[in-house]
């Protein structure tokens, strides 16, 4: 239950990021058929973590909740100046039109950010690769918690190191009150959601954009856009079979001549069945 409610938390927080964003995308992407829609909670994290990283940099805030929430009210402010004039008619107007690309976008996110937050949940252990470094990173900015982080093995200094991602999904946490363990597994997720949204918004743009009707022509069905759309996140988060490959040798599928050909490293020999 403790899970769930972590994985609801961040859920609530991201939407909300994103929806603060949107007036923003409604002007930046306003020739696109989803006017950034599909963007929008990438585009608030961007916007929010940037700005807390700017005003981090100046002393103005520190990754705290309350600098979050700072952070936040200040890219509210600027999506606020956007809604000028016919800015929340427009919105009003696009919702009503294209309601149903938008329940696909949330519960495709949905899915996906709950799908890998369960996959995670199985093997929750932050070890092998560079994931020790990066809890360490994520722990420095949530301790120390000014920009730029300290570093977490040479004391006095900043961390020498890309380290945006890690303040993002720190304020993340901190806003979410959950524990670093459980962020980090959750950092993961999200990207894992954010990929399969993004890929898919892209995807149907660029249909909705080549079926633009002409006078000879008939509208598009929206049903076989959003659809046609879901090839773009399957091809690009399938697009390495290795992990589908390990699958099937641990299930020991087909012959050892089989995996020999392959010559994968991990299942280039004979699987070992699984006892009755």
């Amino acid at each position: 239950m403790t899970d769930f409610i972590s994985f609801l938390r961040w859920w609530i927080i991201i939407t909300t990021f994103g929806l603060v964003t949107l007036p923003i995308l409604f002007r930046v992407f306003r020739y696109l058929p989803d006017r950034g829609y599909s963007l929008s909670k990438t585009a608030g994290l961007l916007a929010v973590g940037y700005t807390a990283w700017l005003f981090g940099n100046f002393g103005f805030v520190t990754i705290t909740s309350g600098g979050v929430i700072i952070s936040l009210v200040v890219v509210g402010a600027v999506s606020a100046a956007c809604l000028r004039g016919e800015g929340w008619s427009e919105i009003v107007k696009w919702f009503k039109k294209n309601w149903g690309m938008v329940v696909a976008v949330e519960l495709l996110f949905l899915i996906a950010f709950g799908f890998w937050s369960y996959v995670r949940a199985l093997n929750p252990t932050i070890t092998a690769t560079e994931k020790p470094m990066e809890f360490a990173f994520l722990n420095s900015v949530i301790r120390t918690q000014t920009i730029p982080p300290a570093d977490p093995w040479l004391v006095g200094y900043a961390i020498s190191y890309y380290h945006f991602g890690y303040i993002i999904m720190a304020m993340l946490a901190v806003l979410s009150g959950v524990l670093p363990s459980v962020a980090f597994n959750l950092a993961i997720a999200l990207l894992f959601g954010l990929t399969v949204v993004g890929a898919f918004g892209i995807l149907y743009n660029l249909i909705a954009v080549s079926q633009q009707p002409t006078a000879n022509s008939q509208q598009p069905s929206a049903i076989s856009n959003l659809f046609s759309s879901l090839l773009a996140p399957l091809f690009v988060l399938l697009g390495n079979l290795n992990g589908f490959l390990e699958v099937m040798h641990k299930g020991a599928m087909f012959s050892p001549e089989f995996w020999k050909w392959m010559d994968i490293k991990w299942t280039n020999e004979a699987p070992i069945p699984n006892p009755a």
